[in-house]
């Protein structure tokens, strides 16, 4: 086997460690199903089928530059760390320089709930809303 072959077979598995680590950090399942689902709802379908999603996961195959980039923003990510590796000062998530403030902090942590979490926190505001007795402040308070 040649150098150039075991280099490339561990830097696709280099990429499959990356996208199942950047999946799990962002609270979702490292699964074909839902990379295919996510990239479907942002628009990116095209090469991102369910079994091309199982070769990255697999470490068979990386994925396009346009595909990575839809990865990428979905995961809130580097691109550069997603595809390279990038060193972590690079690599550092999206949402690490844009949360500026307390409430970029609170959505991020809203965007990582799941489905069920994302119901019960619903439910909980809806049931807050429901038993205020104060109602909102006048304008101008």
């Amino acid at each position: 086997m040649s150098s150039s072959t075991a280099a490339g077979r561990d830097e696709r598995a280099a990429f499959a460690a990356r996208l199942a680590a950047a999946l799990s950090a962002a609270g979702h399942r490292p699964s074909a199903s839902v990379i295919g689902r996510a990239l479907r709802e942002r628009g990116a379908g095209g090469a991102a089928t369910i079994h091309a999603a199982r070769k990255w996961l697999g470490g068979e195959t990386i994925p396009r530059q346009d595909t990575l980039r839809a990865l990428a923003e979905w995961l809130r990510v580097g691109i550069g760390w997603l595809r390279f590796g990038e060193t972590e000062t690079e690599a550092a998530p999206l949402y690490l320089h844009l949360a500026d403030s307390a409430d970029e902090l609170l959505l991020e942590g809203l965007r990582r709930l799941n489905e069920q979490e994302r119901h019960i926190l619903t439910e909980l505001i809806a049931l807050l809303r429901s038993h205020s007795d104060t109602g909102p402040p006048p304008p101008g308070s």
